[in-house]
């Protein structure tokens, strides 16, 4: 029995051991992740100001044209500004396209964070959860072992047997049934 204790106790702390390792690989794997993701946001924020800045030049020389066109009557003039025009419009809808892009993403990302968030809260509940189960369960197997022992204890106990084996010879059923109570009792 004692040897089988000891090894019970060498298989609980290389468990311990083991996890301790799992989770530090879990958190340092979670701040790696959690940089390359700030990387990954800044990188896409920075593109995406510079495709926005961009467009907007691009509108504001279109826009410079158009005011430089504006006094100019002449067919050609017209043409000009038609197709300037076409092309304004289409910066525009390409600069609301791009913005409403990012919204979204932006709003992905958020529900993702939301989601990782709740995750984690969720597994630390359910940790917190598993540990206790396995206090209550050490404590029950611990007053389980006791309980048996104490009971074994007590039919391996002869002199008790003895006694109540002359009392059956003797005739003396109240001297039992008081034992018996005292079983039951404890």
């Amino acid at each position: 029995k004692s040897l089988d204790d000891e090894l019970k106790r060498e298989e609980k702390r290389h468990e311990k051991l083991m996890k301790n390792y799992k989770d530090e690989m879990d958190l340092f794997r979670k701040n790696v992740q959690e940089r390359l993701d700030l990387l990954d946001r800044e990188e896409s924020e920075r593109d995406y100001n510079m495709e926005i800045d961009e467009l907007e030049s691009e509108r504001r020389k279109i826009v410079d044209q158009l005011n430089l066109l504006s006094f100019d009557d002449s067919y050609e003039a017209k043409s000009k500004r038609k197709k300037l025009q076409e092309e304004l419009d289409r910066i525009d809808k390409d600069i609301a396209e791009r913005r409403h892009d990012r919204e979204v993403e932006l709003q992905r990302q958020s529900l993702n964070d939301m989601l990782k968030l709740k995750e984690e809260e969720i597994a630390e509940l359910e940790q917190k959860a598993n540990a206790r189960l396995e206090t209550e369960r050490e404590s029950i197997e611990r007053q389980k072992e006791y309980w048996e022992q104490y009971y074994e204890d007590m039919l391996n106990d002869e002199r008790r047997f003895a006694k109540i084996r002359e009392d059956i010879v003797a005739g003396n059923f109240d001297a039992l049934e008081s034992e018996f109570k005292d079983y039951v009792e404890e």
